[in-house]
């Protein structure tokens, strides 16, 4: 139906728009007129020269861009978020704090802490691998109810220092690794104050 003599037709694009293509846009834009060459376009040489030259940006110090941060991603359970709130509002510090205080309380234990979190649920002498539980699961269990995205701000350094904990720990992820650290110092922490 792309002919423009169907799109006037009973039953066509024209007829239930108002017109065909020739036409105009049914009426809204004037016919084009026949024999119009297509617009060819500005040659380069043509162009206009530039009246005014600007100056070049300043260049930017190095440490200017050290202070860049970027999201970081963190599925936490709703109790660590509530607890993180609290944290954040009692101390007067952002997300990140939060973050890096939780993993310098834990970081002797966080290997322990990760491979807790990992354990399986198989017996030890069983032949098939231990399976991730599901968050349903996890819910169902009353083990704080399904984990919740969360984000915090780092810099390219405290990336490299995560990343690096996340090795050394056994983490999969980030997000494992913040989760972790941050679930045990803000939960057992609150836990242990009542």
């Amino acid at each position: 139906m792309t002919d423009s003599g169907q799109l006037g037709a009973p039953g066509g694009l024209g007829a239930a728009f108002g017109g065909s293509a020739a036409g105009g846009l049914g009426g809204i834009l004037p016919p084009k007129p026949p024999g119009a060459p297509p617009a060819s376009p500005v040659p380069r040489s043509a162009a206009p020269a530039p009246t005014t030259v600007s100056a070049p940006p300043p260049q930017a110090d190095s440490d200017e861009f050290d202070d860049a941060t970027y999201p970081v991603a963190v599925y936490l359970l709703p109790s660590a978020i509530q607890a993180a709130a609290a944290y954040r509002t009692k101390t007067q510090v952002d997300s990140a704090t939060v973050v890096y205080d939780a993993i310098d309380a834990v970081r002797d234990q966080l290997g322990d802490l990760v491979a807790t979190r990992q354990a399986s649920s198989r017996p030890p002498d069983s032949l098939f691998p231990g399976r991730r539980e599901s968050s349903q699961v996890s819910a169902r269990r009353g083990r704080g109810g399904r984990r919740r995205l969360w984000f915090f701000q780092a810099t390219e350094t405290e990336l490299k220092v995560l990343d690096q904990l996340q090795t050394t720990s056994g983490a999969r992820s980030r997000s494992e690794l913040v989760s972790t650290a941050v679930e045990a110092y803000l939960l057992v922490r609150r836990r242990k104050s009542r």
